[in-house]
C-alpha cells in the first residue's frame, strides 16, 4: 500500500511543475534518497522563498541534537544563520546586513565584527578568532610573498579636524586573577624553531614609517605608571642597533650629523638626588684593568 497520498516510484520519478512549455522545474528523488531539482533555465537556477510579504523567510534544518535556521529576518532586513527554527538575532551565529556588514555572534557595526565570551571554569585554550595557512608550494623560480594577515588602512581627503588613523588596534582588558599568576599579551610574535629550515633572515616585527613632513614614529611606547614595575622595553638576547642595521656591540648608535651629539641623557628635577650615568663593569674585587669610557678620534 502507499505510504503517501501520490508516490511516484522508478528511477524516472520526476514531477515536472511547468509555467509553460518552456519554462519548468523537475523534482526527483535520487537512488541515495536526496532530493534534486533541475530547472530549465539555463543561466540561472534558483530557489526564491517568499513573495517580498513582511515576513521571516528562512529554510529550517531539523537535527537530532540541534536545529538551525538560514534566512532573512523581517525585523532588522538582515540575513542571518543561528540556531533553532525562529529567525532573530538573539540566535544568530552568522550576520549580514543589508548594508553588507558581517557579524560573528552580534549584530555588526563595522565590516567584520567578531565577539566572543566565554563562562569557562577549567583551564583551557580559547580564541575568538584564529587564523591559521601553510603555503607547501616548490618554487624555483620568481617571487613569493606569503601573507597570514594583510591589513591596508588609506585615509585621505581631510581638510581640517583631528584624524587618527590606525592600522591595527588593539584594547586589552585583564585582572590578576587572584591567587592565581596572570600575564597579558597586547601582542605576542613567535617567528617559530631556530634551525636550518628558518628563514635566512627573520624579523618577530618589521616597521618602516612613511617620509612625512611632520612627525613619524618608528615605535612608540608608553609603559604607563601604576603600583607595579613599569618596562617600556625588554631585549633579552641580541645587539641593540640605532642607524645601523648589523651593531657589533649589545648597543650601538651610529650617525653623521653635524653640530650636534649622539645622544644626551637628561634626568629632569633640579635637584642633587637625579643622578646622570653609572657603569658597573670588570672583576668583583677591583683588580686587573678595566675601561669604563674608551675615548677614541673619528677613524678609531
Amino acid at each position: 500500500s502507499p505510504a503517501a497520498m501520490l508516490p511516484l516510484y522508478g528511477t524516472s520519478n520526476a514531477l515536472r511543475l511547468s509555467y509553460d512549455g518552456s519554462n519548468y522545474n523537475t523534482v526527483s528523488t535520487t537512488s541515495t534518497g536526496d532530493l534534486f531539482i533541475s530547472s530549465s533555465n539555463v543561466s540561472e537556477a534558483a530557489l526564491v522563498i517568499g513573495t517580498g510579504a513582511a515576513q521571516d523567510t528562512s529554510v529550517q534544518f531539523d537535527g537530532s541534537a540541534n536545529d538551525y535556521f538560514s534566512g532573512v529576518d523581517n525585523t532588522t532586513g538582515s540575513y542571518m544563520i543561528g540556531a533553532g527554527f525562529v529567525v532573530q538575532s538573539g540566535n544568530a551565529f552568522l550576520t549580514i546586513t543589508s548594508g553588507g556588514l558581517i557579524g560573528i555572534n552580534m549584530t555588526p557595526v563595522a565590516r567584520f565584527d567578531i565577539t566572543h565570551s566565554s563562562t569557562s571554569t577549567t583551564g583551557a585554550t580559547e580564541y575568538s578568532e584564529r587564523n591559521t595557512f601553510s603555503d607547501t608550494g616548490v618554487v624555483t623560480t620568481g617571487t613569493d610573498t606569503t601573507y597570514g594577515d594583510y591589513v591596508s588602512v588609506t585615509r585621505t581627503g581631510a581638510t581640517g579636524g583631528t584624524i587618527n588613523s590606525y592600522g591595527q588596534y588593539v584594547t586589552l582588558v585583564t585582572d590578576n586573577a587572584g591567587a592565581g599568576t596572570s600575564t597579558a599579551y597586547g601582542s605576542y610574535i613567535d617567528t617559530g624553531v631556530a634551525g636550518a629550515t628558518n628563514a635566512d633572515t627573520v624579523y618577530g616585527q618589521y616597521i618602516s614609517t612613511e617620509s612625512n613632513a611632520g612627525t613619524a614614529y618608528g615605535l612608540y611606547v608608553d609603559a604607563g605608571t601604576g603600583a607595579g614595575t613599569e618596562y617600556a622595553g625588554i631585549f633579552m638576547n641580541g645587539s641593540v642597533g640605532i642607524g645601523i642595521a648589523a651593531p657589533a656591540y649589545r648597543f650601538e648608535v651610529d650617525t653623521n650629523v653635524s653640530a650636534s651629539y649622539v645622544a644626551q641623557f637628561f634626568n629632569d628635577g633640579n635637584n642633587a638626588d637625579r643622578y646622570g650615568i653609572q657603569i658597573q663593569g670588570g672583576a668583583d674585587d677591583g683588580t686587573g684593568t678595566t675601561y669604563y669610557i674608551s675615548a677614541l678620534d673619528g677613524d678609531g
